[in-house]
């Protein structure tokens, strides 16, 4: 047997394996741990869309003191794509973003806080104060798009931007 026949199979498996990892490496949230962010000196990560993210979100959870979840009212599934606005107790805008994913972890200084987010056309408010225990929270927000509510109308409904029938 020559070098040739039991090199080249080992350096494609190699090349194989190399190039395997670096796909799995660019894959987003394949392993990607979320960033750290900052606003107005608040530090947060958001996300939490797939097992590993979540995972990796999990284990930074004890650097945050409020730790947000964002699920839908009629079976409990995950929301993305939540507007949350956070103002602390002299009504001063502290953090707003758009969350990538169902989890929100915020650093807030020790205090109190009116939370808002928003899905689609429903809105949750709620009170907050942050201290040294963390605090664990899960709003539940109707999750219902405009053509589910129309699929739900049995009868005599119209649609969004559709004309009412004439007399005639």
């Amino acid at each position: 047997m020559n070098w040739a026949t039991l090199f080249l199979p080992r350096c494609c498996l190699t090349a194989l394996l190399l190039a395997s990892q670096a796909v799995i490496a660019a894959e987003p949230g394949i392993g990607a741990t979320p960033e750290v962010r900052f606003q107005n000196e608040i530090a947060y990560i958001s996300g939490g869309i797939g097992r590993d993210e979540r995972d990796a979100m999990h284990a930074m959870a004890g650097r945050f003191n409020v730790r947000l979840n964002v699920v839908s009212a009629r079976n409990g599934e995950a929301l993305s794509d939540i507007d949350v606005s956070v103002v602390d107790e002299h009504g001063k805008p502290r953090l707003h973003l758009l969350m990538p994913g169902p989890l929100l972890y915020m650093k807030l200084p020790h205090g109190r806080y009116q939370l808002t987010a928003a899905y689609g056309r429903a809105v949750r408010t709620v009170l907050l104060r942050a201290g040294a225990q963390p605090v664990d929270m899960v709003v539940s927000l109707p999750a219902e798009t405009e053509q589910e509510e129309w699929l739900l109308c049995k009868r005599g409904c119209a649609q969004r931007g559709a004309r009412a029938p004439s007399g005639r």
